[in-house]
């Protein structure tokens, strides 16, 4: 992994080598180390290190982009050339302006360029993931189990810079654990993420994917229909993470392709909802700067159910006057800004309150192969997936059949009948959610899965 200093020289050298008007070098090193199990053994593991750039050239109106892990030697000189060549090649954009110029960086130095994140090295080894990996296999065969899952690290590090003057540079570490314990048809999931091994809940985290199994002893069957649902954080994260793709981005919002579209200032969901991208929160990992070096501001979207606005980068801003809030992907994409770190804020009971203040329901562990139906609507649908369980009378009573739902997220959200007080980090697909549980009145099932 490169230095801080190495990366910005790194950057300079790119930028030296530009004939373009402005010029962009996104420089992202990563070390990405996985550890898969499967029926109760490690039978994969896998380190991948990759060091690469993205240059963005700007001829006039016209931007070329060129991307390669080709850095010694000539590499980053003809990659530079190749970003070039492109722009004189390509139609004009009359709506682009420019690239962003530097900004104010908010990190715990205050300085351009974070502090490098402290490794404990053991812990982000294939011996340190083994080992986990083997606290959730010995924790499910202890129970009768049988574990599957995997344990993931993460070395990161990201540099931008730019003709206009930005320099950005930050370095992050990031872990995950995923267990599923089976037992016979029944299966019960549970994850965790954090910054390192170093004292993960390795153990606990399949002892609650175990007791999800296990509780799937006593089996029933419902009905679809309508029903008070229990979303665990899993779940959670997963909705709120497509209600950031269809619609918390500025170039739905702006093109009237988002459930925002025309509407930022009314109450479109529960007044017990208060949704942001929050980068800085301390549960989040956290990248203070985006794609194109810019510092990410915290957006609100909901303000006590009240629709607040949608996250920038440097090309939708100027569209409306206004400055990015530092969320932009990298270019080019059709995407165009996404907020990667939401947070939700919580309630005051805790998961067990949830629970027992339901007379008939149904408690989802996670869902499972999630898809887009009316983005405008914020309508998606899915299925349940590894603890799915009909709670009766403020308990848990059984497991239930998998369901598919079909549910607009917005009118969940209107139906938030309260919230679990601790928050949990979900991270999956590049997006940090950190969420509680959540009790909604009349989520729609429609179907039962054919899985």
């Amino acid at each position: 992994m490169l230095t801080r200093d190495d990366a910005l020289n790194l950057l300079d050298a790119a930028l030296r080598h530009s004939t373009a008007e402005q010029t962009e070098v996104m420089l992202h090193g990563s070390e990405h180390g996985l550890t898969r199990l499967a029926n109760g053994s490690i039978h994969q593991n896998v380190h991948i290190a990759n060091l690469s750039a993205h240059v963005r050239a700007v001829v006039g109106q016209r931007v070329g982009v060129a991307s390669s892990n080709r850095l010694s030697g000539d590499g980053l000189r003809a990659l530079v050339e190749r970003a070039v060549a492109i722009a004189n090649v390509s139609a004009p954009n009359a709506e682009f302006d420019a690239l962003p110029g530097p900004g104010e960086y908010v990190f715990s130095a205050g300085t351009l360029a974070s502090p490098a994140p402290e490794i404990d090295e053991e812990a982000f080894s294939p011996a340190g993931r083994a080992a986990a990996a083997l606290a959730m296999i010995h924790t499910a065969r202890g129970n009768g189990a049988t574990a599957f899952g995997h344990v993931a690290t993460d070395i990161s590090m990201l540099a931008v810079g730019n003709s206009r003057g930005v320099r950005a540079h930050h370095a992050w570490t990031a872990c995950s654990l995923m267990a599923i314990a089976t037992l016979g048809d029944a299966s019960g999931y549970a994850q965790w993420s954090g910054r390192s091994l170093a004292g993960a809940p390795a153990g606990e985290t399949a002892a609650h994917a175990v007791s999800k199994c296990l509780a799937a002893d006593v089996t029933g069957t419902v009905e679809p229909g309508r029903y008070t649902v229990i979303l665990e954080p899993p779940a959670v994260a997963e909705m709120l993470g497509l209600l950031a793709y269809m619609g918390l981005g500025a170039t739905q919002y702006q093109e009237g392709r988002s459930f925002l579209s025309g509407k930022v200032g009314e109450r479109l969901v529960g007044e017990n909802i208060t949704l942001r991208d929050d980068t800085y929160h301390p549960l989040s990992i956290a990248l203070p700067f985006d794609f194109e070096g810019v510092p990410r501001q915290v957006v609100p979207f909901f303000e006590r159910g009240v629709a607040k606005g949608v996250v920038y980068d440097s090309y939708t801003a100027r569209k409306e006057g206004r400055a990015s809030t530092g969320h932009a992907l990298p270019a080019p994409n059709t995407y165009g800004p996404i907020p990667l770190h939401l947070v939700l804020e919580g309630g005051t009971r805790t998961r067990e309150e949830l629970i027992a203040g339901v007379e008939r329901g149904i408690l989802v562990t996670r869902f499972h192969y999630v898809n887009i139906v009316h983005p405008a609507e914020a309508i998606i649908t899915g299925m349940t997936r590894d603890g799915t369980f009909l709670i009766e009378n403020g308990a848990v009573t059984k497991a239930v059949n998998k369901l598919r739902f079909t549910q607009s997220m917005l009118e969940a959200l209107q139906h938030v009948s309260d919230l679990e007080r601790a928050l949990t980090l979900v991270s999956g697909e590049g997006m940090y959610c950190v969420v509680p549980t959540l009790r909604i009145e009349g989520f729609h099932f429609t179907s039962a899965s054919p899985e």
